[in-house]
């Protein structure tokens, strides 16, 4: 089995990027959990934009060139459905998988990104027209309340990340009571009791060690040992 490569990416800023860097990551780690592979390196991509220059999309493209491994991402979001992109790693000649339709192969995906972008520039154009006509009309553009209205997406996000985490408390209390077992063996005894994941996935060493961090700070923040 190839060597896999993440690469990951958010246009957000503060807490709102953590969650969606770490939602892509509890993705393909339930992904590679399932398949016993193996995460080599994961890369990080910041900016957003028709002028990326997705600095970390070559690094990562190259890495996978030099390891031979393959890349893989966390769902067929935004960032993906771009056809730069897209053809940026169809011309590197890597293999790659999405974590969230790992069943479709390389050309079905490059339709659906083809018709993905026509779409969006359809959107778009019918969304200029739109606030034109608005502006023509005399009224007012834009949302004043975007940011409250971001801020309180990240706060439900977070509450219900936090939510799930309190669930498992108990399961994690009861399989590794002193904390001393291996990431992968407790994964191993969750699978087997069928505790569940956030994402209905299997668990893995990656994604209960991020739950064990989740966890103590929840404790931390209730003042518990």
């Amino acid at each position: 089995m190839p060597q896999f490569v993440a690469y990951f990416g958010s246009s957000a800023t503060g807490r709102q990027r953590e969650l969606e860097l770490e939602a892509q990551q509890e993705a393909v780690d339930e992904y590679l959990g399932r398949i016993r592979g193996e995460l080599g390196r994961k890369f990080i991509e910041a900016e957003s934009g028709d002028d990326i220059e997705r600095a970390e999309l070559k690094r990562a493209l190259k890495y996978c060139r030099v390891a031979q491994a393959m890349l893989i991402v966390a769902r067929l979001d935004q960032r993906i459905r771009d056809v730069g992109l897209f053809a940026a790693v169809l011309a590197s000649g890597t293999d790659f998988l999405i974590a969230d339709l790992p069943k479709i192969g390389q050309p079905p995906i490059h339709v659906i990104v083809a018709t993905a972008e026509y779409g969006r520039e359809v959107i778009s154009q019918a969304t200029r027209q739109g606030l034109q006509r608005a502006k023509a009309a005399g009224k007012t553009l834009g949302n004043p309340n975007v940011k409250a209205q971001q801020a309180k997406a990240v706060a439900a996000a977070r509450h219900k990340s936090d939510a799930f985490a309190r669930k498992r408390i108990a399961d994690f209390k009861t399989h590794d009571p002193d904390g001393r077992l291996s990431a992968t063996r407790l994964a191993e005894i969750l699978i087997a009791s069928e505790v569940p994941t956030a994402r209905g996935g299997q668990w893995s060493a990656k994604s209960v060690a991020s739950m064990r961090r989740r966890i103590r700070k929840l404790l931390a923040q209730d003042g518990s040992p």
